[in-house]
C-alpha cells in the first residue's frame, strides 16, 4: 500500500506547486467579504441570511475548485505521459487508481476544514460539523465523477464541462423532477409522460446531490434528524464512490497506456 500513499502524496504536492492551497484561501476570503457586505444591507435576519450565502457559495467554490483541479491534473498526467511513466513503475492500475482517489479524499477533507474554520464562527456547534461532514462526502462524490470522467475521456475541457453538468444537474433534479410531475399547465402528453419518466429514472440513477449540505440544517439545526440525513448522505457517498471508481478502473484497465 506504500505506492497507494505515494500516488495520493504527489497529487497534494501537485496541489500545493499549483498554489491550490492559496488559491481557496483566496476564496473563502472573498466569500467572507462578500456575505458582509450582503448582510450589511438585509433588513431583517441578517446573520442567517449571511450563514445561507456564505455557506452556499463555499460550497459552489469548493466543488468547482475541486473539479478543476482533479480534471487539469489527470489531464495533464495523460496528455504529457505521466501515467504511463507511473503505470511503468512496479505496480498495478488498481493501485494507481486508489491512490488518486485517497488524494481525492484528502482534498476534500482539507477543502471542508478549511470551510469550517469560518462557519464555526458564524454557527459554532453540531450543526456546523454536520453539515461541513456532509459537504466533504459530496466533494468526495464530485471528485470520483472527476476521476472516471477524465480517464474515460482524457480531455480536460470536455471533461471539466461534463462534471460541471453532472454537478448542476444531481443538485437541481428535485427542482426538476418537481416541475417534470407537477406542470404549470396540466396536460397528458406524449411529451409530459417522457419528461415524467426521465426526471423518474434519473432520480434513480443520480446521486441526490441536493440532500447534501443543505441549508436548513444550519438555520434551524436539529440534531436528531441531521444525524440521520447525515447517515444516508454517507450510504449514498459509499454507493455512488464504489461505483464510479469500478466504472473508472475498467475504463482505465482496458485502455492500452
Amino acid at each position: 500500500m506504500r505506492i497507494v500513499y505515494f500516488i495520493a502524496l504527489q497529487m497534494l504536492r501537485e496541489a500545493r506547486h499549483n498554489k491550490l492551497g492559496w488559491l481557496f484561501a483566496l476564496v473563502l476570503v472573498s466569500g467572507l467579504g462578500l456575505c458582509e457586505y450582503i448582510s450589511s444591507v438585509a433588513l431583517i435576519e441578517a446573520e442567517q441570511f449571511q450563514l445561507a450565502i456564505y455557506s452556499n457559495v463555499m460550497r459552489w467554490a469548493a466543488a468547482i475548485v475541486l473539479l478543476q483541479f482533479v480534471v487539469s491534473s489527470l489531464g495533464r498526467e495523460f496528455n504529457e505521459k505521466g501515467a504511463d511513466y507511473l503505470l511503468a513503475m512496479p505496480m498495478s492500475r488498481w493501485q494507481y487508481l486508489l491512490g488518486k482517489a485517497l488524494g481525492i479524499v484528502l482534498l476534500s477533507l482539507l477543502m471542508a476544514a478549511l470551510i469550517a474554520l469560518v462557519l464555526l464562527l458564524y454557527q459554532p456547534g453540531a450543526a456546523s460539523l454536520i453539515w461541513v461532514g456532509s459537504l466533504a462526502m459530496e466533494l468526495l462524490v464530485l471528485g470520483c465523477f472527476a476521476l472516471f470522467v477524465s480517464i474515460s475521456l482524457q480531455n480536460p475541457a470536455l471533461a471539466a464541462a461534463v462534471v460541471i453538468a453532472f454537478y448542476v444537474l444531481c443538485r437541481a433534479l428535485s427542482s426538476i423532477e418537481l416541475l417534470a410531475s407537477q406542470p404549470l399547465v396540466s396536460h397528458s402528453g406524449v411529451a409530459q409522460q417522457f419528461m415524467a419518466g426521465l426526471t423518474e429514472w434519473l432520480s434513480y440513477l443520480l446521486p441526490a446531490l441536493y440532500q447534501f449540505a443543505q441549508t436548513e440544517w444550519l438555520l434551524y439545526p436539529s440534531l436528531a434528524a441531521n444525524l440521520t440525513a447525515l447517515a444516508h448522505n454517507a450510504a449514498q457517498c459509499l454507493v455512488y464512490c464504489t461505483l464510479l471508481l469500478g466504472a473508472a478502473g475498467f475504463d482505465l484497465y482496458r485502455k492500452s497506456l
